[in-house]
């Protein structure tokens, strides 16, 4: 079967005309959605950009929506908001009594600090930093009363 000009291979194909339109905008949407060029950061949040070749980069993405290169940068959110952190502690006092508290810490992080909390501490800065420093400054404290 030689070519013509008048042969049209969607014509060949019942529905292709009517069709094509529809699966090209979905073929599109539906890589936008694997690759995911973009992020969108909650309000309370702000989002610190990981890059796979350069690490953590300085910028710190506000809330909204933003675009990153995907497979080569990735998001991190992180919280912004006050947070609550309960901490569970013993501590002798200065006659040697055993005394056990629960002390309720409220905190932020400073939104323009972030990136630097995730490079040096990671997301477990509460673990890491804020629960041993309250144990330890109620061990002090408490050392220096008695019961």
């Amino acid at each position: 079967m030689a070519l013509s000009k008048e042969f049209d291979p969607a014509s060949e194909v019942p529905g292709l005309k009517k069709m094509s339109p529809f699966l090209i905008v979905a073929g599109v949407l539906f890589l936008f959605w694997i690759f995911s060029p973009f992020v969108i950061v909650g309000a309370g949040e702000r989002g610190v950009v990981f890059n796979q070749f350069h690490g953590v980069k300085p910028m710190i993405l506000p809330e909204g929506f933003t675009f990153i290169v995907p497979f080569i940068e990735r998001v991190v959110k992180m919280d912004v908001k006050i947070r609550k952190s309960d901490t569970r502690a013993t501590a002798a006092s200065k006659d040697l009594q055993t005394v056990a508290t629960e002390i309720v810490l409220n905190y932020h992080l400073f939104p323009d600090k972030v990136n630097k909390v995730y490079q040096q501490i990671g997301l477990d800065y509460e673990k890491r930093i804020i629960d041993p420093a309250v144990q330890e400054i109620l061990k002090g404290v408490t050392a220096k009363f008695t019961a």
